[in-house]
């Protein structure tokens, strides 16, 4: 079986021999290596890291990388793990009773490290500075990977891993927290009734999106941790909030185990004929050759599922346990803008049309089947709704959902409570319409959003069954895909629902044909 081809032999244009090398284990000048040694690298052939596919992508040049600093927070924790990372600058602020580095006193836990940090050297930061607690690797499952996949143009990139779903009194995780005024502390308005964060506050920020924020609000924020008895663990679930300002980054995400791993394909086709947007799919259960074939498509990332908060596992022991967590997944994608496609859709059309779209509002598209897509009244006594909303006549479709991450904080962080809640209530989730679809509208609801879902199905257009559809190809001379994108001409992405599967009806179609063959 063919290998893939190594992350790191990009050739570079305009030097025969020379290639870009991202592998998280080689340090070189601006991770620029000579051919020869490439050849002979030891990871050569081996399959690369998921995250790091992102140098996969077509006309992708590398970027540079510019100063990166790591500050640690440390108490009595071992730091020999610094030793890896002897060639990047490093700060260490020591609270402990006997510092042998830069000392702290020992309060606000790692938030005051970052803050004093960020309020010292203010007009002085790295272009890219990385917090870290004194022992990351609690949090973060590869760090190596993470910091060797950093560049000046990084905005801000959490590192660890554990998602957390919180309300504004951080229930259920750490009853208590009182995000609502931390929130109004930090910048003067109301917050969220609802939070997604990462646990452990190691992130990466560049210097614009830090200074982009004014010295004394990093002055307030450091004396609100002080002040506050649980201030350290409210900053926690801003980070994001603080340093994540604007949307630069677009892609597409999708997910899919092996029942759906025919249509994922179908779903990538389609995605590399129309679109150059980065593809990022969740391994739910791909066998090991399904997924060597993912990570020999170009522009694909392979990721795994995020590790998510003990109330929310409880999910995966409901059935569609995959349909619930998209709102996980598209808080873990690696882009600001995401275009969520249900891995039984194909891509007819440009898609960056529907980016632009993102850009101004969400993607929303109403529902257009016969389900039963409202939910029940008696959802909205135990997930409340604000006063003189119509919930009556209103639905749309989970399948297709671009969201913008910075934009639409409310909207995706309520989603994802919404499913927290259905986990720890596993007697109620009927109340939600057509599985995790209904928590969406009640999201949508609950932010008063729904105004935005289209009735225009461009962007979700259901699928009706296409007899003959390998003959009609086959007879047209056309491809599969450019058969369906002829059916479909108004459609920007068709969505195979239902037992409409796409991959079925060819498989079905194919059977026969063996059997009675083609007609002329």
């Amino acid at each position: 079986m063919r290998k893939p081809l190594c992350h790191s032999a990009r050739q570079l244009a305009g030097h025969p021999v020379e290639v870009l090398c991202a592998h998280p284990n080689v340090h070189a000048e601006n991770q620029i290596v000579d051919v020869v040694v490439c050849q002979k690298c030891m990871f050569r052939n081996e399959a690369p890291p998921p995250r790091f596919r992102s140098l996969l992508f077509p006309g992708n040049q590398p970027k540079e990388r510019g100063e990166i600093e790591i500050v640690v927070a440390k108490y009595h924790e071992d730091i020999r793990w610094l030793d890896a990372y002897t060639r990047l600058r490093t700060v260490i602020y020591d609270k402990s009773e006997s510092p042998r580095f830069k000392p702290l006193p020992n309060i606000g836990r790692e938030a005051h490290t970052y803050l004093h940090h960020i309020c010292e050297n203010y007009d002085r930061l790295a272009d890219t500075t990385v917090f870290l607690q004194g022992d990351p690797s609690a949090h973060v499952a590869d760090l190596h990977e993470g910091i060797w996949q950093l560049d000046r143009d990084i905005g801000f990139r959490d590192l660890s891993d554990h998602v957390l779903v919180e309300d504004k009194l951080g229930r259920p995780v750490h009853p208590g927290l009182r995000l609502d005024e931390m929130y109004e502390r930090l910048f003067g308005k109301s917050g969220r009734d609802y939070y997604l964060s990462y646990a452990g506050a190691c992130f990466a920020v560049s210097r614009s999106n830090v200074v982009g924020l004014p010295q004394s609000f990093y002055e307030n924020a450091m004396a609100a941790v002080v002040e506050r008895p649980q201030g350290p663990w409210e900053i926690e679930r801003l980070w994001r909030d603080i340093f994540h300002t604007s949307a630069v980054t677009e892609g597409v995400v999708t997910a899919a185990d092996t029942r759906f791993f025919r249509d994922l394909q179908l779903l990538v086709h389609s995605h590399q004929q129309k679109d150059r947007y980065p593809l990022v799919i969740f391994d739910l259960g791909l066998e090991a050759t399904e997924r060597q074939w993912c990570f020999e498509q170009p522009g694909v990332v392979l990721s795994k599922l995020p590790p998510l908060s003990k109330p929310i596992e409880r999910i995966f022991a409901r059935h569609w346990w995959q349909s619930w967590l998209k709102p996980f997944f598209i808080f873990h994608a690696p882009f600001d803008r995401v275009l969520w496609l249900d891995a039984d859709c194909v891509i007819v059309d440009d898609i960056g049309r529907a980016f632009q779209q993102i850009e101004s509002q969400p993607l929303l598209v109403r529902d257009a089947t016969t389900a039963t897509t409202e939910n029940p009244p008696q959802l909205y006594e135990h997930l409340p709704l604000p006063k003189d909303i119509n919930t009556s006549g209103i639905n749309l479709n989970a399948g297709v959902v671009g969201l913008c991450k910075v934009r639409d904080r409310a909207l995706l962080h309520a989603w994802g409570y919404g499913v927290g809640w259905a986990a720890a209530n596993p007697d109620k989730q009927h109340l939600s319409a057509w599985v995790d679809q209904g928590i969406l509208l009640w999201a949508c609801h609950h932010t008063k959003t729904t105004s935005v879902i289209q009735t225009d199905l461009c962007w979700n257009q259901p699928a009706e069954r296409a007899p003959n559809l390998i003959q009609s190809a086959v007879k047209n001379r056309r491809s599969i895909l450019e058969q369906i994108r002829q059916r479909y001409t108004k459609a920007g992405i068709v969505h195979w629902l239902g037992d409409s599967k796409l991959s079925s009806q060819l498989a079905d179609e194919l059977a026969k044909l063996f059997v009675s063959g083609f007609d002329d």
